[in-house]
């Protein structure tokens, strides 16, 4: 007799980084704001040599907007940010091979924008360019991390 296991269905990603480009905004046909933009990510490992490695990870953003006006206006280049969502799959055709084309993306649910004073000074804003050093400093700034949300209900696991 074999037993039945009930696994629960859970697509939950969080992942930081910085934009590439400035987020573009475009309208469904219901009005609905849909905003995009391409992320990077990066990882730090020691290969078995014991060298440091950097792999970075580029990945596309999808946010759509019901009640946070604006919120395109403050993701621009470099900005960090820190992306809670889920991970889907985007199948289309390329219009001129008509080859089908699959790409994965993230369906932002949550979105933080990390801001910080940064003066005009090189000093300032090279200790800021490394997204490591916004991960190791999320605890401390948290009071200034401005959270954006476009669904309702519970923050608990959905299962």
């Amino acid at each position: 007799m074999s037993e039945k296991i009930i696994v629960p269905s859970l697509n939950k990603i969080i992942i930081a980084g910085r934009l590439v480009r400035d987020a573009e905004k475009r309208f469904t046909n219901d009005n609905t704001g849909i905003i995009s933009f391409r992320l990077v990510s990066s990882r730090k490992y020691k290969d078995k040599s014991g060298e440091w490695k950097e792999v970075a990870l580029f990945i596309n953003v999808l946010y759509f907007e019901k009640y946070s006006v604006g919120l395109e206006n403050r993701l621009k280049q470099g900005v960090p940010v820190i992306i809670d969502g889920s991970l889907e799959l985007n199948t289309y055709e390329d219009k001129k091979t008509h080859e089908k084309i699959s790409r994965h993306q993230i369906r932002a649910s949550k979105i933080f924008v990390i801001s910080r004073e940064v003066d005009d000074t090189a000093d300032k804003i090279s200790k800021y360019s490394d997204a490591s050093h916004v991960i190791d400093e999320v605890d401390k700034d948290f009071e200034n991390i401005e959270e954006n949300e476009n669904t309702g209900g519970s923050d608990g696991i959905p299962f």
